[in-house]
């Protein structure tokens, strides 16, 4: 009996009191037994362990066994929190304690029945797993690895994510799994209800009570009921499982005392300032994971196709929570179809009405961690519903509020702790889920605060743009308002910086100021189709275009009109549709003032010379580009010599007239600015290109990683493709195959920013002909397609024909008869119809000869 063991310490105290006094310093800690109740048993109860079983042994009375010994400590610790004393619990204290005790006998009795009544108790709290719970193996697997016991302590894991990612089923789950282990009893408890968070004395009144101790018994202050709960769980391997969890002061006083426990704990909070604990951040599902929760909860006949799943699934943003809510939707309406639902979800305004069912809903989950928040937090958090893109910076986060970016940093570290949004991989740039969006955009609309953050964010969008089209010298595509002058100036690397971060959204802010004030319209999109243009961006640009134009011809604004035209010439040209692009810089001509406008005059016939050469009316063409070099003389004379070197320049290329080439802009490099840019690029561009044609390829090579060089320090990735299609050309010719396969690959990466269809066709072709030297026919073959689709958007017949011809090679070598023959039909009238007659000639007998060999 451990009231035995009690009673053998006792004696051996009486026995050994002076030795003990001796040989052992006293238990020093000051404070009455009160205050030493409040800060928790846990101080004594390993030293009473240790003295019992050093003292007994010492008395040379039999050894008592663990659990006698265990019960023995919980009995006199319980006598303790009975009697009131004011001296330390040393060994003189409990030798007094038990005198006290000892008369009556009933006392020690009492205590020590409760202590084993407490001892025996076997909580079962787990909540049932749900049924439906799949698609985290490994987020389980990853779980039970932190789940282990490594150091000394107990082992705490905060599982934390956003609201409806499903942390609780992975915590049930996980504990479910972890539960035999833990054989002293599992613990569980909401820490949140419809009212809000409960307190930790509520919790751990629960808990008392699951393990027997009786209500009579319970403390009523939350020290003395932590202390008494650590008393319980001291040396017992007990699982506590506290879901949703509001903050670390609500979960510090459940903390387990000891290894052999392990705390599990939910909660949209990471609890970063909890002692101990390791974070474990649940993501969204993946897509293929979602499907199979979608389909394993409807059944897998109501989920029709992959793809309308998939379409469902991205709908309600991979979110558990939302797909548990779909699935049930349709799985109780046997009239709906997948791509019905699909229909409904897709409708913005109702998302988050259609996901709700029974006492399942989306919107209240996330209202939950949306009172939470203090006035500021949540005053940004309904602002930040209205953005033109997925992502965003803390400065765009202080012009919504009108404060400094310190301050909106601090709110912002605020929304991220709560779920509400999210740090992306890229430093300083947050991202909120589709399905928060919504429900952000509802609580600013239930305000009617929408025009707020636009009334912010515009004025902000505008001020970037200028500073980078200041920073990067660009030319300003027509008459703009915006003011210099009046913005303070960045580096090109800050300016270069924003662009990357921004760039998206630029181009959803179009979306933003559709339909609204004109003027704003065309400064806008003025300002975006300068960087549009420069960076080859030419879907986004022609979008901007469309917009900016239509509203500039309502403002009646005719020098906006002519600078916008002349953008929307120079798509028309990189399309090859020389006729409607006369048209449009025609139209532009006669809208500008060619006296007061030398210089956009000047772009137009330059533009429109372009036009007449691709018409072949090549003396229309000189007519123009002579008046666009006498209108650049009157603007700028230096600019003008350069302009019209690299006019002529580009003509003589397309001529084959190399040396040329290389006459006129040789001396043209001593009128470049010293420290180099845009014409500098340009002119070794063209130099380089002559330099290949005739065989100088060191030199070359020299000029086009200078003209490389430039091009990413000014930003001007439109002419990336070509310098680089270029420099493999030198690479090659110099027998340095791999570093020619590494900017033809570099440059076809980049094919969406070229200035044509021409350009890409040259890359493709030239890796589609290295591939093909490498034996790697199947690549070769992919490449020569692409290369002759290319040739045949850019109008060079002759060449999409040596293309196929190429293509059919492949095809021939990896046995495909049928493809080859089916190439060289369609490249046999090409030849016949474009090329010239001695070209043609050649080129017909190659076919011949290779047809004969490879399909006898």
């Amino acid at each position: 009996m451990a009231s035995r063991a009690v009673r053998d310490w006792y004696e051996a105290l009486r026995s050994l009191e002076r030795k003990a006094a001796e040989s052992r310093p006293r238990y020093s800690r000051r404070g009455t037994a009160e205050e030493l109740k409040k800060k928790g048993v846990k101080l004594h109860a390993q030293r009473l362990s240790e003295w019992l079983r050093d003292d007994i042994d010492a008395a040379d009375i039999p050894r008592r066994s663990d659990p006698e010994i265990e019960t023995a400590v919980w009995a006199l610790i319980e006598l303790w929190s009975d009697w009131a004393g004011d001296r330390p619990p040393n060994r003189r204290y409990w030798m007094d304690l038990l005198d006290a005790a000892q008369p009556a006998g009933t006392r020690l009795a009492a205590a020590e029945t409760r202590a084993q009544t407490a001892a025996q108790a076997r909580p079962a709290q787990l909540p049932v797993v749900p049924a439906d719970f799949v698609g985290r193996d490994r987020e389980l697997a990853e779980l039970r690895a932190l789940c282990a016991p490594e150091g000394p302590g107990p082992v705490t894991v905060v599982v934390h994510g956003v609201a409806g990612v499903g942390k609780s089923a992975l915590a049930s789950y996980a504990a479910r799994e972890l539960a035999p282990g833990y054989p002293d009893g599992q613990l569980f408890s909401r820490l949140r209800e419809d009212e809000g968070p409960l307190q930790s004395g509520s919790v751990l009144a629960r808990f008392l009570r699951a393990l027997n101790v009786p209500a009579a018994d319970v403390p009523d202050d939350v020290p003395s009921q932590a202390a008494l709960y650590r008393t319980l769980l001291a040396g017992r391997r007990i699982l506590v499982v506290l879901d949703d969890a509001a903050s670390e002061a609500q979960v510090r006083p459940l903390l387990p005392p000891t290894q052999s426990c392990l705390l599990l704990v939910t909660s949209r909070n990471p609890l970063p300032a909890l002692e101990g604990a390791t974070p474990y951040r649940l993501e969204l599902l993946g897509e293929d994971e979602s499907v199979g929760l979608l389909a394993h909860i409807a059944g897998k006949d109501r989920v029709d196709s992959k793809a309308t799943g998939r379409e469902v699934v991205e709908l309600c943003g991979r979110l558990p929570l939302a797909i548990r809510i779909a699935a049930a939707r349709l799985r109780a309406r046997t009239d709906w179809t997948a791509a019905h639902l699909a229909e409904r979800l897709a409708n913005t305004r109702r998302r988050l009405r259609e996901l709700r069912v029974g006492d399942l809903d989306v919107r209240a989950a996330f209202e939950l961690s949306y009172r939470g928040l203090g006035e500021d937090a949540a005053r940004l958090f309904r602002l930040l519903a209205v953005r033109p893109g997925p992502t965003f910076s803390a400065e765009f986060a202080a012009a919504l509020l009108d404060c400094p970016v310190p301050d909106a940093e601090e709110l912002l570290e605020r929304l991220i702790l709560d779920q509400l949004i999210e740090v992306l991989g890229t430093p300083g740039r947050y991202w909120m889920h589709d399905l928060i969006w919504l429900f952000a955009l509802d609580l600013l609309v239930e305000r009617g605060e929408v025009q707020l953050p636009m009334d912010a964010m515009l004025p902000w969008y505008l001020y970037g743009i200028t500073q980078v089209i200041c920073a990067l010298r660009l030319p300003v595509i027509a008459p703009s308002r915006f003011d210099d002058a009046l913005v303070p100036a960045v580096s090109e690397a800050e300016a270069l910086a924003w662009l990357d971060g921004e760039e998206e959204n630029l181009f959803g802010l179009l979306n933003l100021i559709d339909g609204g004030n004109d003027e704003v319209t065309v400064e806008t999109t003025i300002l975006i189709m300068t960087i549009a243009r420069r960076y080859g961006m030419p879907v986004e640009g022609e979008r901007a275009l469309s917009m900016g134009l239509a509203a500039a011809r309502r403002t009646g604004n005719h020098a906006v009109q002519a600078g916008l035209l002349l953008v929307q010439g120079e798509y028309l040209v990189r399309r090859r549709d020389w006729e409607q692009a006369r048209e449009r810089l025609t139209e532009a001509l006669e809208l500008v003032d060619q006296g007061e406008d030398s210089s956009l005059a000047g772009a137009l016939h330059l533009q429109l010379g372009y036009v007449y050469q691709g018409l072949g009316r090549d003396e229309d063409a000189a007519r123009e580009m002579t008046a666009a070099a006498e209108l650049a003389a009157i603007v700028d004379p230096k600019a003008a010599k350069i302009l019209s070197a690299c006019l002529m320049a580009n003509s003589l290329l397309d001529y084959g007239q190399h040396e040329a080439v290389i006459a006129l802009l040789e001396p043209n490099m001593q009128h470049i600015d010293a420290e180099g840019g845009e014409d500098e690029g340009l002119i070794r561009l063209y130099l380089g290109m002559a330099y290949n044609r005739q065989g100088r390829h060191a030199e070359a090579v020299s000029l086009l990683k200078r003209s490389l060089r430039l091009c990413h320090e000014h930003g001007i990735r439109i002419r990336e493709p070509q310098v680089l299609l270029e420099l493999g050309i030198a690479y090659r010719d110099r027998g340095w195959l791999a570093k020619a396969r590494e900017a033809w690959t570099e440059g076809l990466s980049k094919a969406e920013t070229a200035p044509g269809p021409r350009t890409v066709a040259g890359l493709a072709h030239e890796l589609a002909e290295y591939q093909y030297w490498k034996g790697n026919h199947e690549a070769a073959g992919e490449l020569f397609t692409r290369a002759a689709e290319a040739y045949g958007e850019a109008g060079q017949d002759c060449d999409k024909a040596r293309a196929l011809d190429r293509l059919a090679h492949a095809r021939a070598q990896l046995g495909d008869r049928d493809g080859a023959v089916e190439a060289w039909d369609l490249a046999v009238p090409l030849v016949q119809q474009f090329c010239d007659k001695k070209t043609a000639e050649y080129a017909l007998r190659l076919i011949r000869d290779a047809r004969a060999r490879y399909l006898s």
